[in-house]
């Protein structure tokens, strides 16, 4: 059976000590790969060199103890096994030491539990690890559109407000730009829900590979995508809109055919179209749909919009409303 590779740190000023330590991992199936430091800053720079997977700290060292060892490596966020080695350490230091954040503590005379507490702890360690990776996978699958991977319209508006805030922080400005695929539902039934999806992913790359690293993508609901980016005026908005329909209408090639896409895209800016990131969503859509009825690729917001759109928006609104809540409440008049 071979040996398990392991990266040890030993903070350990007695090198006698150390080889003690290391013969004994070889001796349970280990193959340690050590680094050993005896001062704080030779820890410090260990921590933001290397991964460890346990690290053995001397408790009594001149000039540098594990107390305050253990205060470095809390502190650098690494979660590993911190096992406290010694010679002389009575109960009450020891628990102090695991109130401190040691997991254990190992006697200089008792060398038979280290290999019994180091197992447990890398094993503890391991599962910790794995807990972190399902909540954080949760968390991505709660904020994130399963077909591309793109925010959602739950992280969207969270990006939203918290782009806005920074941009009235700054005296800075930032374009919404909302975008919806043209006759998608008629595209994705033609060729299949799966090419259909293809098709989502693709767009979605398409559409990173035309922001900044300060701008976010968004996917919004089946065929509607979003674009928050902070720009340095109203034409630079629509420069970088027009360079995302440029890519949007590039052919995407499938298994046994080549797609071709069009969109409508509706303009805000913060602040010329709103102070905030409710209004500058609402102004946006009242763009997007005006392009629409006009059709037309790209429309700007301009205050026109709210006289001649939102009645109507309105009555759409009030009429979805009663089919969900009171379809009794509907009936039909023959003129």
């Amino acid at each position: 059976m071979s040996a398990v590779p392991l990266r040890i740190l030993l903070v350990e000023d007695c090198e006698d000590d150390a080889l003690i330590l290391l013969r004994e991992l070889r001796r349970g199936g280990y193959q340690p790969v050590h680094h050993r430091v005896e001062t704080a800053p030779a820890l410090r720079d260990a921590l933001e060199g290397t991964d460890f997977d346990a690290a053995i700290i001397d408790y009594t060292m001149p000039g540098f103890d594990g107390i305050a060892a253990l205060e470095i490596l809390r502190s650098s966020g690494i979660d590993m096994p911190l096992i406290i080695f010694s010679g002389t350490i009575g109960e009450e230091i020891a628990v102090d030491a695991m109130r401190r954040g040691a997991h254990d503590y190992i006697m200089k005379s008792n060398m038979a539990r280290l290999l019994p507490a180091l197992e447990r702890e890398l094993r503890e360690a391991r599962m910790r690890e794995e807990r972190r990776r399902v909540l954080s996978m949760a968390r991505h699958q709660a904020n994130h559109d399963p077909v591309t991977q793109l925010p959602n319209r739950q992280l969207f508006q969270d990006r939203l407000r918290q782009a806005a805030w920074t941009a009235s922080l700054h005296g800075a400005s930032l374009s919404l730009a909302l975008i919806d695929l043209d006759h998608f539902a008629a595209i994705n039934e033609g060729i299949g829900h799966l090419q259909g999806d293809l098709v989502l992913a693709e767009i979605a790359d398409r559409l990173r590979s035309a922001i900044s690293r300060a701008g976010t993508v968004a996917r919004l609901g089946n065929d509607e995508f979003a674009i928050i980016q902070p720009v340095t005026s109203i034409g630079a908005a629509i420069e970088n809109v027009e360079r995302a329909l440029e890519l949007i209408r590039r052919p995407i090639s499938l298994a046994e055919q080549e797609v071709s896409i069009d969109a409508s895209v509706g303009v805000a800016t913060f602040p010329d179209h709103g102070a905030d990131a409710e209004t500058l969503l609402q102004r946006a859509h009242l763009a997007l749909r005006a392009a629409k009825v006009a059709q037309l690729d790209v429309r700007l917001f301009e205050p026109s919009l709210e006289h001649d759109l939102l009645p109507s928006m309105e009555r759409v609104s009030q009429l979805r409303r009663a089919l969900d809540h009171e379809p009794d409440q509907l009936f039909v008049v023959f003129q």
